[in-house]
């Protein structure tokens, strides 16, 4: 593969990664400052306050009923599904539906592009868009968000003393 092309898939990788990925994700995380967005077992969900937090307070509740939603399966899902769709609008091809394991197969990159080292090439443009995101302060404004809005809408849980 020419060094320009490469360097123009690069790119618009970046471009993808922030527009598909990084947005929809911390529009999503937004989205969980209510617990009328959030299905929780509401037998295990003091458990598992107290499991990671160490108390069931309405902090701990909310962290333990965000946490997953942020950094879970979910993301995981959204990245495989949406590097499809990359692969074939970016790169102008088919192939997006009907290869398992795009977004982690180093066979299929050197084979779609000819280029052994692209695979490693593409994951590094992808990880200088993530260097650039810090959702850490949105997460924990959710987070506060969430144990609020649990305080006033859970009727008859009450933090222990």
């Amino acid at each position: 593969m020419e060094k320009a092309k490469k360097d123009e898939i690069l790119k618009k990788a970046k471009d993808w990664m922030q527009k598909n990925i990084v947005e929809p994700h911390i529009r999503n995380t937004k989205k969980l400052s209510s617990i009328d967005e959030i299905k929780i077992n509401p037998f295990l969900w003091p458990y598992l306050a107290n499991f990671y937090c160490g108390d069931s307070s309405y902090k701990s509740l909310a962290t333990v009923a965000i946490l997953p939603r942020v950094l879970g399966t979910s993301i995981s899902t959204t990245f495989g599904t949406q590097m499809q769709s990359f692969i074939s609008t970016v790169l102008d091809s088919s192939l997006g539906s009907t290869i398992p394991g795009i977004d982690i197969g180093e066979t299929f990159w050197h084979r779609l592009t000819g280029d052994e080292s692209f695979y490693y090439d593409l994951a590094n443009a992808m990880a200088e868009v993530a260097a650039s995101v810090d959702a850490k302060s949105l997460v924990e404004e959710t987070i506060d968000k969430l144990a609020k809005d649990i305080r006033s809408k859970k009727e008859g849980y009450h933090e222990p003393n």
